[in-house]
């Protein structure tokens, strides 16, 4: 495989863009939709259709005799979607037996045969997805012999194509366009009924679209693009491209259909019968060899024009290895109003400074002058049109770099020679010099990265050849290069694994080879000095351990990918947070290393329970994290505190006690009363972090920041937080003094005798009078019925044993309640001395289950 190489001075990488390694990432891939499962689910059997062959002497919409909209044709074979053929498709309109027909042929773009025929005369059954694919299914009647699904696909290089060929789908078939799924015939009566009503109503068919647009503006004849009709040409298709521009802001759909787009079709198809492209090229040597700069200035125009209007027919001339460096010649001579700084020189650029490697030998010719292509065409995007606010043209030539670089690297990843070669050169290092090697590692990143837009069987098929020849075992090693450039290419193919074959870098991580893998990215955090590295080794990280996204590996892999991750790279990945910091600059990276493994451990807190703990248990993690606070870094400081936030989040009593053992809340407290009265972003953690603990009552908290730290809060006053925070200590005291009044009468401390009534129940009791007194000391009757709270004898019953309490058990913590006659009135706080002594009587049990077990 062929890579261009960008040069290193910053005049070249101004002109240069990003290179070649950045092909159209960002694009959704119409190739990979076709592959997903839900493309062989959506096409069921219909039944057969009787109807008869292509209607003759049809009428040629939309398509020019020499081409077509680029497709990609697919064919279900074994329920498997495979690549068929790559070509442009010509479809045609007429009367059939059954009323409108619509028919179609794709042309294969290299031999130039029919690779796939159809019509909707013959098939009933028709499909769109996203905008990018139609579907149909075969009638048996005309399947192949080798055809047994009969289940065939296009993928449009284009949107705009396939939404076209879909609107005359629908007319003919009798449906209207908004229809995903046309599924079974429609009677004579109803298409004609359908036909009437869709004439009057469907603005967007083509039948009514024609007969609306030609009467609302008028397309001229275009003058052949000779130096004398130049300006008139520019103004024409110049302008035409400044409307579109104005009316796609406006937003005015119907008035941007009826005029510029029906003029881009209409002089599209008049520069495609009269070459127009090769004849402008020929102008455009002329005034160069002239030095005509008034008509360079034109040409400069019409050219910016005709890329602006995205046929597909003049793209593919435009795009020709013959034509195209002419064609971004023609971008050299910008009309001073339309300069952006001095011209730049592009073909020299292209053909001189940026120069093409072959890291592995290619052979023939095909495959460089699509490495070619690639380079050309993203230069265009990235240099010539990166100020134009065209989301359809920057959309139109990311998918044809699409087309280009998955083609390129399908026929690479097929070729066994090539990827032999390729991982023999990358083991061998001894005899290459240092910028020949990494070369050779930028290939198979850059073949990773074209990977991506791969059908998903054959991305699949690549990444698995790469794991098998061992580019993972090599990784190790890249991770631990010298080189700056190498450790960046080694942590993108990580990274490209990881986002897009993630299943298979979670495989290795639980293998043998995960547990050097792990401690590869872990050393090399560690190690790293350039900063911008950092986040990207984080990323790799974070993203393997996260368990939230593993549902597709079993509980015992999952586990074994977490203690791999902590006994071989965890306490490395800490290791900054034992540095000792200062302001020089060139340790600068070392901040961002300690701002990182926070992060990091704010991140597993909450997610690696049962892992996280035994950590902490055998390492000072949360008191290493403590000292941070005085670490005077702002960011630091404050990540510091997010870790200490997620640990109190989960109120668990053991990380609680590990708290309160190690007083790990003093640092906090002393920062706090150092920011003073400052709302400043460290001030509002730790408040919000204190309020968290008020708010949720964790009791072990709250009494030891208010016993330890009471005097030091005290000094908050410009906020309620510290004084709240002290109430509910004080409030959390009082109710266990109640508890304790109930549930422990004769306990050291309490406020009355034993057995006597609570003081609110003494004061009610002496506002009774002679008659209700003498009723109390009256037998009652009901007392006779056994009271489920009286101690039970030896029989089952209440025997003399359950008037007086009983005794209290040697392993027991509490003596026991009293007993208490039956109640006749209800009141409340009965029933909260009811709940207290149901807590206690819990609790005791719990104690005596516990002495039992010891």
């Amino acid at each position: 495989m062929a890579r261009v190489v960008e040069p290193t001075d910053s005049a070249d990488s101004e002109q240069g863009g990003s290179g070649a390694g950045a092909a159209a990432a960002e694009v959704a891939s119409a190739s990979e939709q076709v592959a997903t499962a839900q493309v062989a689910d959506a096409l069921a059997a219909s039944e057969m259709s009787d109807g008869a062959g292509p209607a003759e002497a049809p009428a040629m919409v939309g398509a020019s005799a020499l081409g077509g909209p680029r497709v990609k044709v697919y064919q279900l074979v074994e329920d498997k979607w495979v690549d068929h053929e790559t070509g442009f498709v010509r479809y045609t309109t007429g009367l059939g037996p059954t009323g409108s027909d619509f028919e179609f042929k794709v042309y294969c773009e290299a031999t130039g045969s029919v690779s796939a025929f159809s019509s909707t005369v013959r098939c009933s059954k028709f499909t769109k997805q996203k905008d990018a694919l139609v579907c149909w299914t075969e009638p048996e009647a005309y399947r192949a012999a080798d055809d047994k699904d009969g289940e065939w696909a296009l993928s449009f290089q284009r949107d705009v194509d396939c939404i076209k060929m879909w609107e005359m789908i629908c007319l003919a078939k009798g449906v209207p366009p908004d229809v995903m799924d046309i599924d079974g015939d429609t009677s004579d009566d109803e298409l004609s009924a359908l036909e009437i009503s869709m004439a009057s109503t469907l603005s967007d068919s083509d039948a009514r679209y024609e007969l609306e647009l030609n009467s609302n503006f008028d397309v001229k004849e275009l003058p052949a693009p000779d130096i004398a009709h130049l300006k008139e040409l520019a103004d024409e298709i110049y302008e035409l491209g400044v409307k579109k521009v104005e009316l796609v802001t406006k937003g005015d759909r119907d008035t941007l259909k009826s005029t510029v787009l029906y003029a881009y079709e209409k002089y599209g198809e008049q520069m495609d019968a009269k070459n127009f492209i090769v004849e402008l090229i020929s102008t455009f040597n002329c005034c160069e060899d002239l030095e005509d700069i008034d008509s360079l200035h034109h040409i400069y125009r019409l050219a910016h024009g005709i890329f602006v209007m995205c046929n597909t027919s003049l793209f593919e001339i435009l795009l020709d290895g013959d034509n195209i460096l002419n064609v971004i010649g023609m971008f050299e001579y910008p009309p001073p109003e339309l300069a952006r700084g001095t011209p730049r020189k592009h073909r020299e650029y292209l053909t001189q400074r940026a120069g093409l490697k072959e890291a592995v030998p290619l052979e023939g010719d095909h495959m460089r002058n699509q490495i070619h292509l690639s380079f050309r065409l993203q230069y265009i995007r990235d240099v010539i049109f990166a100020g134009v606010l065209d989301d359809y043209l920057h959309s139109t030539l990311n998918s044809y770099l699409l087309f280009i670089n998955s083609e390129v690297c399908q026929k690479l990843s097929e070729n066994t020679e090539f990827l032999n070669e390729l991982f023999v050169g990358l083991e061998q290092t001894h005899g290459v010099t240092l910028n020949g090697y990494a070369d050779r590692v930028r290939l198979l990143k850059e073949l990773c990265s074209f990977g991506r837009n791969l059908t998903q069987v054959s991305r699949a098929e690549l990444f698995a050849k790469l794991k098998e020849r061992g580019v993972f075992q090599l990784v190790v090693g890249w991770l631990g290069h010298r080189s700056h450039t190498i450790r960046q290419l080694a942590v993108d193919i990580l990274n490209l694994y990881n986002q897009t074959e993630a299943g298979v870098l979670r495989s290795i991580m639980i293998s043998e080879c995960g547990n050097d893998l792990f401690k590869a990215l872990a050393e090399a955090f560690a190690a790293e000095t350039v900063a911008s590295l950092l986040p990207q080794f984080m990323s790799v990280i974070r993203s393997v351990v996260d368990t939230s996204t593993v549902e597709q590996i079993s509980p015992a892999d999952k586990t074994k990918l977490l203690t791999a991750f902590y006994e071989h790279a965890m306490a490395t990945l800490l290791q900054p947070l034992d540095w000792q910091l200062s302001d020089d600059a060139r340790t600068q990276h070392r901040h961002e290393q300690v701002n990182h493994a926070l992060s990091l451990l704010e991140f597993v807190v909450p997610m690696h329970t049962y892992h996280i703990k035994n950590f902490v248990l055998r390492n000072p993690v949360l008191q290493r994290t403590a000292k941070q606070l005085q670490s005077q870094s702002v960011v630091i400081e404050c990540a510091a505190v997010r870790v200490l936030r997620a640990v109190v989040g989960l109120r668990n009593e053991f990380y609680n006690r590990h708290i309160i053992k190690h007083d790990l809340f003093a640092p906090v407290v002393e920062r706090l009363l150092n920011t003073g009265d400052r709302y400043n972003m460290l001030n509002s953690c730790i408040l919000e972090m204190l309020d968290f603990i008020r708010k949720e009552n964790i009791k072990s908290l709250v009494a030891y920041l208010a016993e330890t730290h009471a005097v030091s809060l005290k000094n908050v006053t410009y906020v309620n937080t510290a004084s709240d925070l002290l109430t509910r200590h004080e409030q959390n005291n009082e109710v266990l003094a109640l508890e304790a009044s109930f549930i422990l009468p004769g306990a050291v401390g309490m406020g009355h005798a034993a057995g006597a009534p609570s003081p609110a129940r003494t004061r009610r009791d002496d506002t009774m009078d002679d008659e209700e007194e003498s009723y109390w000391d009256k037998e009652d009757e009901m007392d006779v019925t056994p009271n489920p709270l009286l101690v039970p004898d030896a029989a089952g019953g209440a025997g003399p044993a359950a008037a007086e309490p009983a005794a209290a058990s040697e392993d027991s913590e509490l003596p026991p309640r009293p007993v208490f006659r039956k109640r006749l009135v209800n009141y409340d706080d009965d029933d909260e001395e009811d709940a207290l002594f149901a807590l206690a009587k819990n609790k005791q049990q719990k104690v005596g289950q516990a002495a039992a077990v010891t």
